[in-house]
């Protein structure tokens, strides 16, 4: 039941059940807390910044997020103790963490002040990728607590999903980026009206007259 039906972490529970001294008990959190307090500076702060974008992210977006000169080493580190895993996306890698339960149990260990700094440091490095992840811009900037420039991206995105046809999603976010912004009351109801439209095209109807 701790093991999550994970043969990965049934393993890493009978190994750590199995050394001389170990308590009577043995949780999943304890062998993971145990193994995250002995890796390398870098390989932690590579491993907190893909635990907190919450989705695959480029390496080197991580990299630069996590403020490290090579990450190369670091994200050796972490695949040789099966932390996170990659992969080959449009020609550029990814990182993820291995396991959902690992991106909890780094995340719930994190003091606000740094869970915030690490959304800040995603942001910032999401900002000068190659390509524009907006829905990432949006979250990563109201982790930091600035509502107004994830306000902005909200908009963005809406009218980046409009754009699309993908009605639904351009409702959320231009409803979020009103949410998180104060425009001028012209301004304001031009965007009600476009999430109304939006709402209309996606058949939510009742919301739309609304």
């Amino acid at each position: 039941k701790e093991s999550g039906r994970s043969p990965f972490f049934l393993a890493e529970l009978a190994h750590a059940a199995a050394r001389p001294g170990s308590a009577a008990v043995v949780t999943l959190d304890d062998v993971l807390q145990s193994r995250l307090s002995g890796l390398p500076a870098d390989a932690t702060a590579l491993l907190t910044v893909s635990a907190v974008a919450g989705r695959p992210i480029p390496v080197v977006v991580a990299g630069r997020a996590a403020e490290l000169a090579d990450e190369i080493v670091a994200l050796q580190v972490l695949r040789t103790e099966r932390l996170v895993r990659t992969r080959q996306v449009d020609g550029h890698q990814e990182i993820e963490p291995y396991h959902d339960r690992i991106r909890e149990t780094v995340t719930a260990s994190l003091p606000a002040p740094l869970l915030a700094q690490t959304h800040r440091r995603l942001a910032t490095a999401l900002e000068g990728a190659a390509k524009t992840d907006l829905p990432s811009l949006v979250e990563h900037w109201l982790g930091a607590g600035d509502r107004v420039r994830a306000g902005g991206y909200a908009f963005r995105a809406a009218i980046e999903a409009e754009k699309a046809l993908a009605f639904d999603r351009a409702a959320h976010f231009f409803k979020l980026a009103l949410e998180l912004q104060d425009p001028p009351a012209e301004e304001r109801r031009a965007r009600m009206k476009r999430m109304g439209d939006a709402l209309a095209n996606a058949g939510r109807l009742l919301e739309a007259a609304d």
